[in-house]
């Protein structure tokens, strides 16, 4: 009985005559069901107060208004639950199983802060007792203390672990503090794929796209570890957020919010430098964006905003690797030997499980199968082949 009702309040008129049962002609003995609808027609089916979705008009328009707000709630419920359950999963193991977290908090230990600081100290890259790649006091050699990544998450997890001190002592409460804010940062990333979503599509894409990722294994899983993975991502998608508003609404603060975000990329791993393809990106869709502009005047305006945008790139990774800076051949030498692993150039015990695997067929069955599910693979996959029809075809 709701189905004529249904038909009529979207204006089809027409179809309902031909369809109904008086669609011959003749006397309508129910005159009274015939109302106008929404769009000032009229519609054939029951009273009004009886369609489908109008019992309660002003929950309808609360549904419109605030449903898309609860389903992203739920989503983020939903991630929460996944990433904080069982953070302390090796509580009762006598050691911490993964090599990274164990990289980080060994480099923690010996990350500190005086105060009142020490600014001779402090701008000696060789001792400063804040720098993590300073020279080994026990090395013989006089060798630096090495680390790979970038010092933007070791000063983050050693700053809320002072905040935050605990009662298990300082190494162990590293990796609690450290996976909480691997979670929350997780967290920020699914917020981030929703907004992002619905800046490029709508809220129901930015939805689907953030309980996507809320299920994604890679995700959960490096969750419940310290390490700098998280925050890399969640510091490049918040870049390309950024970057995202700032071709759509423009902005000097946008420019430099973008930057910033990248700078802190690369400040938890050197690969976080790739993040600037974004700088270039948003920058070119700025200058081709149609408009009444003249051309001189918005590629004045592009090149303030890279220009800008360059800068926040410095003024985040000067801050958070400012070492980097004061000694840059430690710091390439550092990435020099994870380049020499990733090229296969040393044996290390953890990479012979690539040895002799096929190339390109390993990673997708791998980011399929263990990485981020079948649902956010496959449709991951499926994105990017129709993104590049879509490109081919316009």
């Amino acid at each position: 009985m709701y189905l004529p009702c249904i038909i009529a309040r979207r204006g089809q008129w027409g179809k309902l005559r031909r369809a109904g049962p008086y669609a011959a002609g003749g006397f309508d003995p129910l005159p009274s069901i015939i109302y106008n609808t929404q769009d000032g027609r009229p519609g054939y089916g029951p009273p009004a107060k009886r369609c489908l979705g109008t019992e309660n008009p002003g929950m309808t328009r609360y549904m419109h208004r605030y449903g898309h707000i609860l389903l992203l709630v739920l989503v983020l419920l939903t991630a929460a639950g996944f990433r904080f359950y069982e953070l302390q999963w090796d509580r009762e193991m006598d050691a911490f199983p993964h090599p990274d977290e164990r990289h980080l908090a060994n480099t923690m230990s010996h990350v500190s802060l005086s105060w009142p600081p020490d600014w001779r100290n402090l701008l000696d890259p060789d001792h400063s007792s804040l720098n993590p790649r300073r020279i080994n006091p026990e090395d013989p050699a006089g060798g630096h203390y090495d680390l790979a990544y970038g010092t933007l998450p070791v000063y983050l997890y050693r700053f809320l672990t002072v905040i935050f001190p605990g009662r298990q002592g300082e190494y162990r409460q590293f990796f609690v503090v450290g996976r909480i804010t691997t979670a929350l940062l997780s967290l920020l990333t699914v917020l981030l794929v929703y907004l992002l979503g619905r800046t490029f599509w709508g809220r129901r894409e930015g939805l689907l796209g953030a309980a996507l990722l809320a299920l994604s294994v890679t995700h959960i899983q490096l969750s419940h570890f310290m390490t700098v993975d998280i925050a890399l991502t969640a510091f490049g998608t918040a870049a390309v957020y950024a970057g995202a508003r700032l071709v759509a609404r423009g902005g000097w603060w946008r420019a430099l919010l973008m930057g910033l975000m990248v700078g802190c990329a690369a400040a938890c791993k050197v690969s976080g430098f790739t993040y600037g393809a974004v700088i270039l990106a948003a920058g070119l869709l700025v200058l081709l964006r149609p408009g009444d502009e003249r051309l001189s005047r918005r590629l004045g305006r592009t090149l303030g905003y890279m220009a800008l945008a360059g800068l926040g790139v410095v003024l985040a990774f000067g801050t958070f690797e400012f070492y980097a800076l004061l000694d840059p051949a430690t710091y390439l030498e550092a990435i020099g030997r994870q380049a020499e692993m990733v090229r296969g150039e040393v044996d290390w015990p953890y990479t012979r499980q690539y040895v002799n695997t096929a190339p390109y067929v390993y990673h997708l069955n791998n980011l399929l199968r263990w990485g981020l599910g079948w649902a956010l693979g496959i449709a991951g996959l499926a994105g990017v082949l129709a993104a590049l029809v879509h490109l081919v075809w316009a």
